[in-house]
């Protein structure tokens, strides 16, 4: 018996093709879970020392004038429930220079008249300027009360439209894209700004998130953190520790970070009108947009940073039913999908680097095509086993090892949210270590018949929005640097 514990099979031809295949699959799954610790590792290194240098205030010691301005730009659609607590979050910023443009994307419900109402708005008769074409903005509304707050209201066009038309009239030099259901932590545009004035090559930032179901909201925003009862959000919690904290911030220290959230996401202006503005024909727009970047300032050969802050300064609210769940993940992997198609020439070109030569094979491989190789692997060892050709036993030891990765990237993620932010208390830390040994069994499952959902649509070219996008298989070459 072989290592993979092949059985006996009278034709040679047969038996070299299942060995293939299965040192195949096992190889990728050991080169996959390699790299996922190996950035793990980074941020263990990385980010004790991280987080005490940014606890310490680096920018106590500049002046107001010295630091750069920020127009905060929040895209909403019927954001009637949410609005107010997001605006007061992101009004309530200890930072001296900064604006507040919400974009109402031709909502439906009473986005605008609550804020309206709110803050005593006004028509004012401005013409803006056209940098990135974008809907046509209807009207625009001022408010006496707070100066740097307005309101931009225009038919519906999208996320990506709707921050291109706050961009047209943003003010200032750094640009800070937000979502319209999300609250900010008081010292969000300082954590964010820290790396634009430690570091003049720097073009984005991003920062990790923080999941808000059941905790205490506020205009602080967070009063109180606290674990939700609810077990798919516990799954999502440590889904997002894994993804913010064990994996950014080690792509970040290799320049190589692929997505500037579109939830909290600090852009420098010029740089988001050299690349056009972000794309309406993508499911959503961040990390297309981020890879834009990448590609296009690559090709110039231009010397940039997209750097991170590991901080949760953004908290969010995540879908607490299945079906919710479900259309987001089948909406990521589209996007997903969509970006590798777009940015197909950065992977191994000659200006790439680390991002096309190691960053977007391991996005290929980890998140693009992972869908496809579980579904493959799972059909194979089925009918394998099935004639006789694999080993029960060595099946069940092969998905102990899987099960054992699995719980240990988890733990890794939680050890190091523990360790440096100490997010939740003991009991709430202790039930997240229990969920690690479902996550395996019963959410990645799940997401991965979503991502393979997210992967037929884009295939397929299914609608966005009722548009038919122009991304997919047989699309025309795109060129980020095309006029």
């Amino acid at each position: 018996m072989t290592p993979f514990a092949v059985h006996r099979i009278d034709n040679p031809t047969a038996a070299l093709i299942v060995l293939i295949v299965e040192v195949l699959l096992f190889s990728y799954f050991l080169v996959v879970n390699a790299v996922y610790l190996g950035t793990a590792l980074v941020a263990f290194v990385r980010l004790p020392r991280l987080v005490r240098l940014l606890r310490a205030d680096p920018l106590r010691d500049l002046t107001p004038a010295s630091l750069p301005g920020v127009s905060v730009l929040v895209p909403a659609y019927n954001e009637e429930r949410h609005i107010l607590r997001t605006v007061e979050s992101l009004l309530n910023q200890d930072y001296p220079n900064f604006e507040v443009i919400v974009v109402d994307d031709g909502s439906t419900d009473a986005t605008v008249d609550v804020l309206i109402e709110r803050y005593g708005l006004a028509l004012s008769s401005e013409i803006h300027p056209i940098a990135i074409p974008a809907v046509p903005v209807r009207a625009t509304y001022r408010s006496s009360s707070e100066r740097r707050f307005r309101i931009l209201v225009k038919d519906n066009g999208g996320k990506g439209d709707a921050l291109n038309a706050g961009i047209n009239v943003a003010g200032n030099r750094l640009i800070f894209a937000c979502d319209g259901d999300s609250v900010y932590t008081k010292d969000a545009l300082k954590k964010m700004v820290e790396p634009f004035v430690d570091d003049s090559k720097t073009v984005g930032v991003g920062s990790s998130i923080g999941v808000s179901n059941d905790c205490l909201l506020d205009y602080d925003p967070i009063v109180r953190k606290r674990l939700s009862k609810n077990w798919l959000v516990r799954f999502q919690v440590l889904d997002y520790l894994n993804a913010f904290l064990s994996s950014r911030v080690g792509w970040a220290r290799c320049n190589a970070l692929t997505i500037v959230s579109g939830a909290s996401g600090l852009w420098r202006k010029d740089v988001l009108i050299e690349a056009g503005g972000f794309r309406t024909d993508t499911k959503w727009e961040d990390l297309e947009m981020t890879i834009r970047v990448h590609h296009m300032l690559r090709k110039k050969r231009r010397a940039y940073r997209i750097r991170y802050t590991p901080f949760s300064i953004c908290w969010t609210d995540v879908p607490d039913r299945v079906t919710s769940l479900w259309n987001q993940r089948v909406g990521w992997h589209r996007h997903v999908s969509e970006c590798m198609s777009l940015h197909r020439r950065l992977l191994f070109s000659r200006y790439a680097g680390v991002v096309g030569w190691v960053m977007l094979p391991y996005l290929m491989l980890a998140e693009w095509l992972s869908p496809l190789v579980v579904l493959f692997g799972l059909l194979f060892g089925l009918v394998a086993a099935y004639f006789g050709f694999l080993g029960y036993f060595s099946q069940v030891v092969l998905f102990a090892l899987v099960l054992a990765l699995g719980v240990l990237t988890s733990c890794c993620a939680l050890l190091l949210d523990e360790l440096t932010f100490d997010t939740y208390p003991l009991p709430d830390a202790l039930r997240l270590l229990l969920c690690t040994f479902f996550v395996v069994l019963g959410f990645r499952p799940l997401v991965t018949l979503a991502n393979l959902a997210g992967f037929w649509r884009w295939a397929t070219r299914a609608p966005i929005g009722g548009h038919r996008d122009i991304v997919g298989p047989g699309s025309p070459p795109y060129d980020p640097l095309r006029s």
